[in-house]
């Protein structure tokens, strides 16, 4: 897939679709996306948003980010276990494996620019520190995950 500036994407109308509680096609076409796919898609919508601001948003010229961090649960499978470990508070099998992330804000257009993810037990300046290289100069931070 690739997209283009200004290229438009049709979205598939849901005033016919049928009205359900069942998610699990949502969940079964969500596993089949490919990460990288995901990635390139959130990079380009970054990227994109970032062009249009126009420097009269600036704050006295400069571009404020904020650095926030969460935590996320995944779904329970061996590859997930074997890479984010549930918390030894949890009982062996009756949790799901956790994993610790950052990300990069722009505090102008609200667009995730940046994100990490790691080992629950990681500690936020280490996270911190893993999303350093995508700040630029000029740049004014605002750091949630020391707060």
């Amino acid at each position: 897939m690739h997209l283009k500036a200004g290229e438009e994407v049709e979205v598939p109308s849901l005033r016919d679709a049928p009205r359900t509680t069942d998610t699990s096609a949502y969940c079964q076409a969500r596993a089949r996306l490919a990460e990288k796919l995901l990635e390139k898609l959130f990079n380009f919508s970054a990227q994109s948003l970032e062009q249009k601001v126009a420097t009269e948003y600036l704050w006295c010229g400069r571009n404020v980010k904020v650095i926030d961090g969460s935590t996320v649960s995944m779904p329970d499978t061996v590859e997930n276990q074997k890479e984010y470990p549930q918390p030894s508070s949890q009982k062996p099998g009756c949790g799901f494996p956790i994993a610790k992330i950052g990300v990069v804000f722009s505090l102008i257009t609200g667009a995730a620019v940046a994100l990490c993810i790691d080992v629950l037990n990681t500690h936020d300046i280490k996270l911190a520190r893993k999303l350093y290289s995508f700040l630029k100069p000029n740049y004014v931070i605002n750091c949630k995950l020391l707060n």
